[in-house]
């Protein structure tokens, strides 16, 4: 009886976590709609505000001048759009590079020893003097009208961030397919949740935030965009989700170097609830979603292995505990084949297959890092691969 119950309790969380809480968050969100109780139509304030556009690089002489390209054409007014690039001792020729390529408004900080990418940013704030800010990664390219639909929101006291559409461009990587079909999960997730109060966190590759609720960044942190958004919700501002903001992003090109990146993710999770970077106990709706949109999905691969366990022990009560262990051994299956197997890969089974079986493995991985603490904030960008910038990259845009 006391594993039956277990069973249930975990195939519950399970379930929640990947369908009830986005289905039921999205029903949701379009009631309030029909009787007009949602918030979203941004007006301008009129006089379009400055923003700062920091970027931390290392090692991107790949991209380094596509993305100056890529700020030149963005169309927000030349007089209003500052940009800071800090080169965090980068020693493949990104500094010469750099320093090669005019954009107005550009200042260039090059630090004498590595930081990591919490560092980089703090040596960046120390040259920001606009009260919002947008961080974006050197291989992020913006659409031209990205940081103006980014900027929008903030026509709102109560908002405190917002984040972008960052797109991997993986199509022709192993686990595109499933990739592709998270995140039309996740960003219905981060739009219902926008309407209805705030979303929970940002895109590290490209987001704007307040000034004062962007400081101080920790060092040692390896989340730091979680970091940032946590503050920001738990000073009681809204994140807003902006689905106009459009970006892309090349995907790191191996599965092993995927593997690798989510793994950090996973460590800095449990370094973030460490710190104590979840939403106050005095914000009950914000503390619900966070719980019910990132805790529970960070622990899903943990919830994975109890329901397997129980679902071996529960079989002998009746056959259909058996359905969790069998499906699980198919995907696990699928999995292996799409590894050694491209046409198995490109197929949808096989691409959610590995997908799946990789994240549950990386975070698995993340998690014991996280807990004995062994992890580090210095980053190590992947190889890039050509993204064709969205934006003009003539640099005719910026008048």
């Amino acid at each position: 009886m006391v594993l039956e119950l277990a069973y249930w309790a975990v195939l519950g969380l399970v379930a929640g976590a990947y369908l009830g809480y986005p289905a039921l968050l999205v029903c949701v969100a379009r009631t309030a709609c029909r009787i007009g109780r949602l918030d979203g139509d941004w007006e301008p304030s009129g006089e379009v505000p400055p923003v700062t556009l920091v970027i931390p690089v290392h090692n991107e002489a790949s991209v380094a001048h596509l993305k100056l390209a890529n700020c030149r054409g963005l169309e927000y007014p030349a007089d209003k759009l500052h940009v800071v690039v800090v080169n965090d001792s980068s020693t493949d020729g990104t500094r010469e590079i750099l320093e090669s390529i005019s954009v107005p408004n550009m200042t260039i900080v090059h630090t004498h020893s590595r930081s990591g990418k919490a560092g980089a940013l703090t040596e960046a704030m120390r040259h920001v003097g606009t009260e919002l800010i947008c961080f974006s990664d050197a291989n992020v390219f913006l659409r031209a009208n990205a940081l103006s639909e980014l900027v929008r929101p903030f026509s709102d006291a109560r908002v405190g961030a917002t984040t972008a559409d960052v797109r991997l461009q993986s199509q022709a990587k192993g686990w595109g397919i499933g990739e592709r079909l998270y995140y039309q999960v996740e960003r219905s997730v981060q739009l219902a949740e926008s309407a209805l109060w705030s979303t929970i966190g940002v895109d590290g590759g490209l987001f704007v935030v307040r000034r004062r609720l962007a400081e101080p960044i920790p060092q040692n942190v390896v989340l730091d965009d979680f970091v940032i958004a946590m503050n920001v919700l738990r000073s009681g501002h809204r994140i807003i989700y902006c689905p106009d903001a459009i970006a892309e992003e090349d995907a790191p090109p191996t599965v092993k170097q995927e593997f690798r990146r989510r793994v950090r993710m996973a460590t800095g999770v449990v370094q973030s609830l460490r710190m104590g970077a979840f939403p106050r106990l005095t914000q009950p709706i914000t503390l619900l979603m966070y719980l019910a949109h990132k805790l529970l999905r960070w622990m899903s691969p943990v919830l994975v292995l109890c329901l397997i366990a129980l679902s071996a022990s529960c079989v002998r009560y009746h056959w259909t505990y058996a359905v969790p262990l069998v499906g699980f051994g198919v995907i696990t299956l699928l999995g292996g084949l799409s590894l050694v197997s491209r046409r198995v890969r490109e197929s949808w089974p096989g691409g959610i297959a590995v997908y799946f079986c990789s994240t549950v493995g990386a975070f698995l991985v993340g998690l014991a890092k996280g807990l004995i603490g062994t992890h580090s904030a210095i980053w190590a960008p992947t190889a890039r691969t050509q993204v064709v910038p969205a934006a003009s990259a003539t640099g005719e845009g910026n008048e």
